[in-house]
């Protein structure tokens, strides 16, 4: 994602961005956040999104934010000494910030990929008998936690007490 003034402002480099996340058969799909409903569309399908912020623009930390919220690993780009104040403050462990130059662009992005590549969620269905159902309705209910959330928050508290697991990695 861009901001328009930005690509407007320095093309070659969104040229250069656009160059380096073809490679490889990823999909992608350059998007101008003027095109609000289409961009919020993409993140939806989206694995890992990727932002250029070097500019201020509120569209795109909005946009990011968003895509956080979705649990999907984000990509930050922003040239050497132009670090917006807000990131300093956002932490996410889905959050990937990336200072570049024009010199180191490609290779930056590549590491970044890599690195967001590994934080994809994977999609997991199992069946679950009418009682465990039922209290995971409640738990979302009352919680105002999706079950999904909380499934997961309950093996992560279990990966974190396994000590015979850490061993083994």
């Amino acid at each position: 994602m861009a901001s328009p003034r930005l690509v407007e402002k320095d093309p070659k480099l969104y040229e250069t961005i656009h160059s380096c996340l073809s490679k490889g058969n990823r999909v992608v799909d350059t998007l101008v956040v003027s095109e609000y409903l289409k961009v919020e569309e993409k993140i939806k399908k989206s694995d890992v999104v990727v932002v250029e912020i070097s500019g201020h623009s509120t569209s795109l930390g909005y946009l990011f934010g968003k895509t956080l919220d979705m649990n999907k690993p984000v990509v930050v780009l922003h040239e050497e000494g132009s670090k917006s104040l807000f990131l300093k403050w956002l932490k996410n462990e889905k959050l990937i910030i990336c200072p570049y130059n024009v010199k180191n662009i490609g290779l930056v992005l590549n590491v970044a990929l890599k690195k967001a590549e590994k934080m994809i969620d994977v999609r997991f269905n199992f069946f679950v008998s009418p009682v465990i159902l039922n209290y995971l309705d409640w738990v979302s209910s009352k919680k105002m936690l999706p079950r999904s959330v909380f499934l997961r928050n309950l093996i992560e508290k279990e990966i974190r007490k396994d000590k015979e697991y850490a061993a083994s990695l």
